[in-house]
């Protein structure tokens, strides 16, 4: 049988299939479930999903530092999260769908910040972040050293701000003098082994080659240095920046001998009648930081260099007369009878404390030492006195002083001038006592040790002393021989000198030189022995 089919029929049917197609779309069927070409969608019938970055805190940083990243859509699954700084892959931490704590990849470069989750293509937002510099160490000399030798270390990237670099021998934190952005000079530290040098800028850390930590040379060889007349037997001295400055002692109620003198590259001069300054000779000199302070006639002088001198003015200071001096790298402390004198700036400005330190109305002068801050925080103050005999006193601020409980025999007799009698190294304090209570014999002066400042003392041993010093790291007392240490004074290591000298001041200068003064017979001599390679 024939059938023909209609106009009108045909048209029918096209409309019923129209029909059936725009029902199936309305209902949610997806003839393409994959998506059309050029987006990203999800599993099953879910649409794409784009992730978006609002910010990065911080926006500046190192490799391995932590941020966060914080917008819309993330998967809390770590797996399903893809970071790049500026195209480098970087390792999620944790996820939530609006945070990614991520760490900054090694070998990244500053740029932008892109984010991808799942099968979604990576989203750049409007956020960048900044590598910040590393630290580098290029090399640093000398390559072996004693402890308390200064090592200037080369490399890029470092603070400009000293206390800003943390420095490491080996384990052992070490000080540092001065800081550039390629270089630090440093001291090393006691107690320091042989391994890398380590500095952390910003919790960042990097290291050198290995460092060799030397101990004390089996002997001294003696070198003796131009001696001018006017040297005489007892010497205040000091040293920074490879120059030492000494000069004679004051004796107490006896004339003065007017000279200071300076050593630059072994060579002594005097300097007295070139300084500019009404100078009364020398009764404390000490260094802060690139600095050299002296009192001098109950004035307080300092220079940069051992050359010029300036007079710093101290408020209140007439007609009060200064007794003591002392300082902690650029902090100063001066005192009178009855007033601390606190100075921050290397001696500019000055914060004026009513101050008594025990038995100070009875001075005839005064010398105050200080005990670094890492071993106890303690100024030490020792009067030297005629006939009076007061007892040590110590402070943590220079204002507030308290009397050392424990004394053996007088602590001094200054009619001679005055010698370094009193040190401090770690959390020990020596002192030059003498036990017998007897004056008229210079010969009884002994060295001993406290390990509570100054409240019990013990002898150390039987040798005669006439000086006891801490410079550059080493702690060191002599009279016609010289004993060194450099734990703190727990042991020491004896060098003889040459015959017929007794010593009357000692300086280690970071010139890596130790210096002696010393008279002999009618005469004096400047005597110096290397220690180390600068």
């Amino acid at each position: 049988m024939n059938f023909t089919l209609k106009p009108m029929f045909l048209a029918s049917v096209a409309l019923l299939f129209c029909t059936m197609l725009l029902s199936c779309s309305k209902s949610g069927q997806n003839p393409n479930p994959s998506g059309p070409t050029g987006t990203t969608g999800t599993t099953g019938n879910t649409g794409p999903t784009t992730p978006t970055i609002v910010s990065i805190q911080p926006n500046s940083g190192f490799a391995d530092d932590v941020v966060t990243i914080t917008g819309a859509n993330y998967s809390t699954v770590l797996a399903e999260d893809f970071v790049k700084f500026n195209g480098t892959a970087a390792t999620i931490v944790s996820a939530t769908a609006t945070q990614l704590t991520v760490k900054v990849p090694q070998n990244g470069t500053s740029g932008q910040i892109s984010v991808k989750v799942k099968n979604s293509d990576y989203v750049t937002g409007n956020v960048t972040f900044t590598y910040l510099p590393t630290a580098t160490i290029s090399g640093f000399t000398p390559s072996e050293a004693l402890p308390g030798a200064t090592v200037t270390i080369t490399g890029t990237n470092f603070s400009t701000v000293t206390t800003d670099n943390t420095v490491l021998f080996n384990a052992t934190p070490a000080t540092v003098k001065t800081a550039t952005a390629t270089q630090l000079t440093v001291v090393v530290p006691q107690g320091a082994t042989s391994g890398p040098i380590k500095v952390t800028i910003n919790k960042h850390t990097v290291a050198s080659q290995p460092f060799k930590v030397i101990g004390l040379p089996a002997s001294l060889t003696w070198e003796e240095l131009n001696t001018p007349a006017a040297v005489g037997d007892i010497v205040m001295s000091a040293s920074a920046d490879s120059v030492v400055v000494f000069a004679n002692s004051v004796p107490v109620n006896d004339p003065i001998i007017p000279h200071l003198f300076r050593i630059k590259n072994g060579v002594v001069t005097d300097i007295y009648s070139s300084l500019g300054i009404s100078f009364g000779g020398a009764s404390s000199l000490t260094n802060g930081t690139n600095a050299f302070y002296m009192l001098s006639a109950g004035h307080v002088y300092r220079s940069e260099d051992g050359l010029t001198w300036k007079s710093l003015y101290i408020p209140q200071n007439v007609p009060t007369f200064i007794l003591g001096v002392t300082t902690k790298d650029n902090e100063i402390v001066a005192h009178d009878y009855n007033t601390a004198y606190v100075s921050t700036d290397k001696g500019s400005t000055w914060n004026t404390q009513s101050s008594v330190n025990p038995g100070s109305n009875q001075y005839a002068a005064g010398s105050s030492i200080y005990l670094n801050q890492a071993a106890g925080g303690y100024y030490y103050s020792i009067p030297f006195t005629l006939p009076i005999d007061l007892p040590i006193t110590r402070s943590t601020d220079g204002i507030n002083w308290t009397t050392a409980r424990g004394q053996v025999g007088n602590t001094f007799d200054a009619s001679n001038g005055y010698y370094d009698v009193l040190a401090a190294s770690g959390n020990n304090v020596f002192s030059v006592f003498y036990p017998g209570d007897d004056r008229a014999q210079p010969s009884q002066k002994r060295l001993f040790k406290s390990i509570d400042h100054g409240d019990t003392w013990t002898q150390v041993n039987d040798d005669q002393v006439n000086s006891v010093k801490t410079t550059g790291g080493y702690l060191m007392y002599g009279y016609d021989n010289i004993n060194i240490s450099l734990d703190d004074g727990n042991t020491f290591t004896k060098y003889a000198i040459p015959a017929g000298n007794i010593i009357g001041g000692i300086q280690y200068c970071d010139d890596g030189y130790l210096y002696i003064f010393c008279a002999n017979g009618g005469a004096h001599k400047v005597l110096r022995a290397k220690l180390q390679s600068k």
